[in-house]
């Protein structure tokens, strides 16, 4: 990121519930309904509601869960979104580059960081980073062990209660024993 560049600190949240049941029936299909063509316009406003230089993770609501989250990422031209024109949906739409998210994967399945009340008509809302990274996380069993994402970090704890912790390169890890 050059000095010129905003923080990506904000999370897109996407109510996909005209497109849903494609998710539901081909989870492949999640990447083309959850990452665009979302309208950074509110109503018939021409001020953006939000700036998609600064979303740095896009995720789906569907009925209360989140059954979809993706970190945006730079395509090969450095861009994290671009403009695009829907058959679908009048006006200008943004669509986001991303990937299947590590940071957020424990969202995946869970219930939504937010909620849509009835008559709502706008299908976006905006959180920080921050604010999606708290609260407990699910732990999953799996064939190496119990495992929680926490943030950026992939803690697994093994039947020897041995306990692993990944993080990405520039982090450091503190562990304090305790009786």
């Amino acid at each position: 990121m050059t000095a010129s560049m905003p923080p990506r600190d904000l999370a897109l949240i996407v109510n996909v519930a005209q497109r849903g049941h494609e998710i539901l029936a081909d989870p492949s299909a999640a990447p083309d309904v959850v990452l665009g063509d979302w309208s950074p316009y509110r109503g018939g406003s021409t001020k953006m509601d939000f700036d998609p230089d600064r979303i740095g993770a896009v995720l789906a609501h569907l009925r209360g869960k989140t059954p979809a989250a993706f970190d945006v990422v730079p395509d090969a031209n450095g861009k994290t979104w671009s403009w695009c024109r829907s058959l679908d949906y009048p006006g200008q739409r943004i669509r986001f580059n991303g990937v299947p998210s590590v940071r957020f994967a424990s969202q995946v399945g869970a219930d939504a960081p937010v909620t849509w009340r009835q008559g709502e008509a706008w299908p976006v809302k905006i959180i920080t980073l921050a604010e999606l990274a708290q609260g407990d996380v699910p732990v999953t069993e799996t064939a190496s062990g119990r495992r929680a994402v926490l943030g950026d970090a992939i803690v697994t704890i093994d039947s020897d209660d041995g306990i692993t912790v990944s993080i990405p390169v520039g982090y450091t890890v503190t562990v304090r024993t305790r009786d």
